[in-house]
Protein backbone atom coordinates (compact mmCIF):
# COMPACT_ATOMS: atom_id res chain seq x y z
CA UNK A 1 0.00 0.00 0.00
CA UNK A 2 1.36 3.47 -0.87
CA UNK A 3 1.81 6.39 1.49
CA UNK A 4 -1.44 8.08 0.53
CA UNK A 5 -3.33 4.87 1.25
CA UNK A 6 -1.89 4.57 4.75
CA UNK A 7 -2.66 8.18 5.63
CA UNK A 8 -6.21 7.86 4.37
CA UNK A 9 -6.83 4.77 6.48
CA UNK A 10 -5.37 6.39 9.61
CA UNK A 11 -7.53 9.50 9.14
CA UNK A 12 -10.64 7.37 8.79
CA UNK A 13 -9.87 5.54 12.01
CA UNK A 14 -9.32 8.85 13.81
CA UNK A 15 -12.73 10.12 12.76
CA UNK A 16 -14.39 6.89 13.84
CA UNK A 17 -13.01 6.99 17.38
CA UNK A 18 -13.89 10.64 18.12
CA UNK A 19 -16.19 10.85 21.17
CA UNK A 20 -19.71 12.28 20.59
CA UNK A 21 -18.83 15.45 22.50
CA UNK A 22 -16.19 16.39 19.92
CA UNK A 23 -18.43 16.99 16.91
CA UNK A 24 -21.02 14.24 16.40
CA UNK A 25 -24.52 15.81 16.21
CA UNK A 26 -26.98 14.75 18.92
CA UNK A 27 -29.46 12.07 17.80
CA UNK A 28 -32.88 13.41 16.72
CA UNK A 29 -35.50 13.47 19.44
CA UNK A 30 -38.23 10.86 19.13
CA UNK A 31 -41.73 12.33 18.72
CA UNK A 32 -43.77 12.51 21.90
CA UNK A 33 -45.96 9.48 22.44
CA UNK A 34 -49.56 9.87 21.35
CA UNK A 35 -48.81 12.71 18.91
CA UNK A 36 -48.84 11.60 15.26
CA UNK A 37 -46.68 13.64 12.93
CA UNK A 38 -48.72 15.46 10.22
CA UNK A 39 -47.95 14.34 6.64
CA UNK A 40 -45.91 16.85 4.58
CA UNK A 41 -48.11 19.29 2.68
CA UNK A 42 -48.49 18.63 -1.06
CA UNK A 43 -48.10 21.36 -3.63
CA UNK A 44 -50.93 22.04 -6.08
CA UNK A 45 -48.95 20.27 -8.83
CA UNK A 46 -48.39 17.19 -6.64
CA UNK A 47 -52.08 17.04 -5.76
CA UNK A 48 -53.08 17.27 -9.44
CA UNK A 49 -50.59 14.53 -10.37
CA UNK A 50 -51.84 12.24 -7.57
CA UNK A 51 -55.45 12.79 -8.67
CA UNK A 52 -54.59 11.96 -12.29
CA UNK A 53 -52.69 8.84 -11.23
CA UNK A 54 -55.63 7.62 -9.11
CA UNK A 55 -57.95 8.16 -12.08
CA UNK A 56 -55.64 6.15 -14.34
CA UNK A 57 -55.41 3.27 -11.87
CA UNK A 58 -59.18 3.20 -11.54
CA UNK A 59 -59.55 2.99 -15.34
CA UNK A 60 -56.82 0.38 -15.82
CA UNK A 61 -57.82 -2.44 -18.15
CA UNK A 62 -57.20 -6.13 -17.41
CA UNK A 63 -54.67 -8.17 -19.37
CA UNK A 64 -55.87 -9.97 -22.51
CA UNK A 65 -54.28 -13.20 -21.26
CA UNK A 66 -57.37 -14.02 -19.20
CA UNK A 67 -59.13 -17.10 -20.56
CA UNK A 68 -62.48 -15.31 -20.84
CA UNK A 69 -61.09 -12.97 -23.54
CA UNK A 70 -60.21 -15.67 -26.10
CA UNK A 71 -63.46 -15.39 -28.08
CA UNK A 72 -63.21 -11.60 -27.97
CA UNK A 73 -59.67 -11.77 -29.36
CA UNK A 74 -60.87 -14.02 -32.20
CA UNK A 75 -63.59 -11.44 -32.97
CA UNK A 76 -61.04 -8.62 -32.86
CA UNK A 77 -58.87 -10.48 -35.40
CA UNK A 78 -61.86 -10.94 -37.74
CA UNK A 79 -62.80 -7.27 -37.41
CA UNK A 80 -59.27 -6.19 -38.32
CA UNK A 81 -59.25 -8.59 -41.27
CA UNK A 82 -62.52 -7.07 -42.51
CA UNK A 83 -61.08 -3.54 -42.18
CA UNK A 84 -57.85 -4.58 -43.93
CA UNK A 85 -59.76 -6.06 -46.87
CA UNK A 86 -61.99 -2.97 -47.20
CA UNK A 87 -58.91 -0.72 -47.42
CA UNK A 88 -57.17 -3.11 -49.84
CA UNK A 89 -60.15 -2.90 -52.21
CA UNK A 90 -60.18 0.87 -51.84
CA UNK A 91 -56.45 1.10 -52.62
CA UNK A 92 -56.88 -1.00 -55.77
CA UNK A 93 -59.81 1.14 -56.93
CA UNK A 94 -57.92 4.42 -56.48
CA UNK A 95 -54.73 3.08 -58.03
CA UNK A 96 -56.70 1.95 -61.09
CA UNK A 97 -58.18 5.46 -61.35
CA UNK A 98 -54.71 7.03 -61.15
CA UNK A 99 -53.29 4.63 -63.76
CA UNK A 100 -56.17 5.41 -66.15
CA UNK A 101 -55.48 9.15 -65.88
CA UNK A 102 -51.76 8.66 -66.47
CA UNK A 103 -52.42 6.33 -69.41
CA UNK A 104 -53.93 9.13 -71.53
CA UNK A 105 -50.72 11.14 -71.14
CA UNK A 106 -51.96 13.78 -68.68
CA UNK A 107 -49.79 12.74 -65.76
CA UNK A 108 -51.60 13.07 -62.45
CA UNK A 109 -52.70 16.69 -61.98
CA UNK A 110 -52.67 18.14 -58.48
CA UNK A 111 -56.34 19.09 -58.79
CA UNK A 112 -57.27 15.43 -59.48
CA UNK A 113 -55.10 14.18 -56.59
CA UNK A 114 -56.80 16.63 -54.21
CA UNK A 115 -60.24 15.74 -55.57
CA UNK A 116 -59.57 12.05 -55.00
CA UNK A 117 -58.45 12.76 -51.43
CA UNK A 118 -61.61 14.78 -50.72
CA UNK A 119 -63.76 11.88 -51.94
CA UNK A 120 -61.65 9.38 -49.97
CA UNK A 121 -62.11 11.32 -46.72
CA UNK A 122 -65.77 12.35 -47.11
CA UNK A 123 -67.88 9.96 -49.17
CA UNK A 124 -65.33 7.16 -48.79
CA UNK A 125 -65.36 7.32 -45.01
CA UNK A 126 -69.12 6.81 -44.82
CA UNK A 127 -68.95 3.99 -47.34
CA UNK A 128 -66.19 2.23 -45.41
CA UNK A 129 -68.12 2.50 -42.15
CA UNK A 130 -71.22 1.00 -43.73
CA UNK A 131 -69.21 -1.80 -45.34
CA UNK A 132 -67.50 -2.54 -42.02
CA UNK A 133 -70.80 -2.64 -40.12
CA UNK A 134 -72.26 -5.00 -42.73
CA UNK A 135 -69.28 -7.37 -42.77
CA UNK A 136 -68.82 -7.50 -38.99
CA UNK A 137 -72.52 -7.18 -38.05
CA UNK A 138 -71.65 -4.27 -35.79
CA UNK A 139 -74.44 -1.94 -34.70
CA UNK A 140 -72.10 0.99 -34.07
CA UNK A 141 -68.51 1.82 -35.03
CA UNK A 142 -66.52 3.71 -32.39
CA UNK A 143 -62.97 4.33 -33.50
CA UNK A 144 -59.98 6.58 -32.99
CA UNK A 145 -59.23 8.71 -36.04
CA UNK A 146 -56.22 10.40 -37.59
CA UNK A 147 -55.98 12.90 -40.44
CA UNK A 148 -52.87 11.50 -42.21
CA UNK A 149 -52.47 14.61 -44.41
CA UNK A 150 -52.47 17.29 -41.70
CA UNK A 151 -51.06 15.06 -38.91
CA UNK A 152 -54.06 15.64 -36.61
CA UNK A 153 -55.19 12.74 -34.42
CA UNK A 154 -57.46 11.76 -31.55
CA UNK A 155 -54.41 10.44 -29.71
CA UNK A 156 -52.10 13.47 -30.01
CA UNK A 157 -52.16 16.10 -27.27
CA UNK A 158 -53.87 19.36 -28.30
CA UNK A 159 -52.60 22.79 -27.25
CA UNK A 160 -56.10 24.27 -27.05
CA UNK A 161 -57.61 23.36 -23.61
CA UNK A 162 -61.15 22.82 -24.99
CA UNK A 163 -59.92 20.59 -27.82
CA UNK A 164 -57.69 18.68 -25.40
CA UNK A 165 -60.69 18.06 -23.11
CA UNK A 166 -62.69 16.66 -26.06
CA UNK A 167 -59.76 14.48 -27.09
CA UNK A 168 -59.38 13.01 -23.60
CA UNK A 169 -63.11 12.29 -23.41
CA UNK A 170 -63.05 10.43 -26.73
CA UNK A 171 -59.98 8.45 -25.68
CA UNK A 172 -61.67 7.54 -22.36
CA UNK A 173 -64.81 6.40 -24.19
CA UNK A 174 -62.77 4.26 -26.57
CA UNK A 175 -60.79 2.80 -23.67
CA UNK A 176 -64.00 1.94 -21.82
CA UNK A 177 -65.19 -0.02 -24.88
CA UNK A 178 -61.84 -1.84 -25.20
CA UNK A 179 -62.00 -5.27 -23.61
CA UNK A 180 -58.39 -5.46 -22.40
CA UNK A 181 -55.20 -3.45 -22.26
CA UNK A 182 -53.20 -4.86 -25.18
CA UNK A 183 -56.06 -4.22 -27.63
CA UNK A 184 -56.39 -0.63 -26.41
CA UNK A 185 -52.63 -0.08 -26.48
CA UNK A 186 -52.28 -1.36 -30.04
CA UNK A 187 -55.22 0.76 -31.22
CA UNK A 188 -53.43 3.86 -29.93
CA UNK A 189 -50.18 2.65 -31.50
CA UNK A 190 -52.00 2.23 -34.85
CA UNK A 191 -52.85 5.96 -34.83
CA UNK A 192 -49.36 6.96 -33.69
CA UNK A 193 -47.93 5.06 -36.66
CA UNK A 194 -50.12 7.14 -39.00
CA UNK A 195 -48.80 10.29 -37.33
CA UNK A 196 -45.21 9.16 -37.85
CA UNK A 197 -45.87 8.43 -41.56
CA UNK A 198 -47.51 11.86 -41.89
CA UNK A 199 -44.48 13.55 -40.27
CA UNK A 200 -42.13 11.83 -42.70
CA UNK A 201 -44.20 12.97 -45.70
CA UNK A 202 -44.29 16.55 -44.44
CA UNK A 203 -40.55 16.59 -43.77
CA UNK A 204 -39.88 15.25 -47.27
CA UNK A 205 -42.43 17.62 -48.87
CA UNK A 206 -44.39 14.69 -50.34
CA UNK A 207 -48.15 14.68 -50.98
CA UNK A 208 -50.01 11.33 -50.62
CA UNK A 209 -52.62 9.93 -52.98
CA UNK A 210 -55.86 8.25 -51.90
CA UNK A 211 -54.28 4.92 -52.92
CA UNK A 212 -51.25 5.61 -50.68
CA UNK A 213 -53.44 6.27 -47.64
CA UNK A 214 -55.66 3.24 -48.23
CA UNK A 215 -52.58 1.02 -48.56
CA UNK A 216 -51.15 2.53 -45.37
CA UNK A 217 -54.37 1.71 -43.49
CA UNK A 218 -54.44 -1.86 -44.82
CA UNK A 219 -50.82 -2.36 -43.70
CA UNK A 220 -51.56 -1.04 -40.18
CA UNK A 221 -54.51 -3.41 -39.81
CA UNK A 222 -52.27 -6.29 -40.92
CA UNK A 223 -49.80 -5.36 -38.16
CA UNK A 224 -52.68 -5.49 -35.66
CA UNK A 225 -53.76 -8.91 -36.98
CA UNK A 226 -50.24 -10.35 -36.61
CA UNK A 227 -49.93 -9.11 -33.01
CA UNK A 228 -53.44 -10.25 -32.08
CA UNK A 229 -52.87 -13.75 -33.48
CA UNK A 230 -49.64 -14.06 -31.48
CA UNK A 231 -51.45 -12.79 -28.38
CA UNK A 232 -54.28 -15.30 -28.87
CA UNK A 233 -51.85 -18.23 -29.10
CA UNK A 234 -50.07 -17.09 -25.94
CA UNK A 235 -53.41 -16.67 -24.17
CA UNK A 236 -54.49 -20.20 -25.15
CA UNK A 237 -51.17 -21.60 -23.92
CA UNK A 238 -51.48 -19.63 -20.69
CA UNK A 239 -55.03 -20.90 -20.07
CA UNK A 240 -54.41 -24.53 -21.10
CA UNK A 241 -51.04 -25.07 -19.43
CA UNK A 242 -51.39 -22.44 -16.70
CA UNK A 243 -48.10 -20.87 -17.76
CA UNK A 244 -47.46 -17.27 -16.68
CA UNK A 245 -46.67 -15.56 -19.99
CA UNK A 246 -45.05 -12.13 -20.35
CA UNK A 247 -45.86 -11.14 -16.77
CA UNK A 248 -43.63 -8.06 -16.92
CA UNK A 249 -45.37 -6.84 -20.06
CA UNK A 250 -48.74 -7.23 -18.36
CA UNK A 251 -47.58 -5.12 -15.43
CA UNK A 252 -46.73 -2.21 -17.72
CA UNK A 253 -49.52 -2.64 -20.27
CA UNK A 254 -50.55 0.89 -21.32
CA UNK A 255 -47.62 2.23 -19.32
CA UNK A 256 -45.69 3.77 -22.20
CA UNK A 257 -48.68 5.15 -24.11
CA UNK A 258 -48.79 8.54 -22.39
CA UNK A 259 -45.08 9.08 -23.05
CA UNK A 260 -45.43 8.12 -26.73
CA UNK A 261 -48.43 10.42 -27.19
CA UNK A 262 -46.57 13.36 -25.62
CA UNK A 263 -43.50 12.58 -27.72
CA UNK A 264 -45.60 12.58 -30.92
CA UNK A 265 -47.00 16.02 -30.03
CA UNK A 266 -43.50 17.42 -29.49
CA UNK A 267 -42.20 15.93 -32.75
CA UNK A 268 -45.13 17.40 -34.68
CA UNK A 269 -44.35 20.81 -33.23
CA UNK A 270 -40.73 20.53 -34.41
CA UNK A 271 -41.79 19.39 -37.91
CA UNK A 272 -44.21 22.33 -38.20
CA UNK A 273 -41.49 24.75 -37.10
CA UNK A 274 -39.00 23.27 -39.60
CA UNK A 275 -41.50 23.68 -42.44
CA UNK A 276 -42.01 27.35 -41.47
CA UNK A 277 -38.24 27.93 -41.60
CA UNK A 278 -37.89 26.49 -45.12
CA UNK A 279 -37.18 29.19 -47.74
CA UNK A 280 -40.15 29.96 -49.96
CA UNK A 281 -39.95 29.07 -53.65
CA UNK A 282 -39.63 32.17 -55.83
CA UNK A 283 -42.91 32.97 -57.57
CA UNK A 284 -43.37 34.01 -61.18
CA UNK A 285 -42.44 37.67 -61.80
CA UNK A 286 -45.44 39.93 -62.17
CA UNK A 287 -45.99 41.40 -65.62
Amino acid sequence: MGRAGVMGWMLLMAVMILPPAMGAPPPPKAPAKGKAQPPPKQTAEEKAAAKELAKEKKGALPSCYQCKFQKDLEKEIKDNEAARDIYKREAERWQKEIDNIKAVGRGYPESRRQGHLDTYFNEGRDGRHEAFKKETKAEEVVSLETDPVNCVSDVVVKTDPKEEKKRKEKLRKFKKLSMCCQVFEWSVEHELNHIEACEQRKSAGKQPTAADLANEEAAEHQKQIDKLKDLLERAKDHCTNKKPTMDKYDEFCEGNMKMRIQDAAERLSRVAEAIKQQPKKPGKPKK
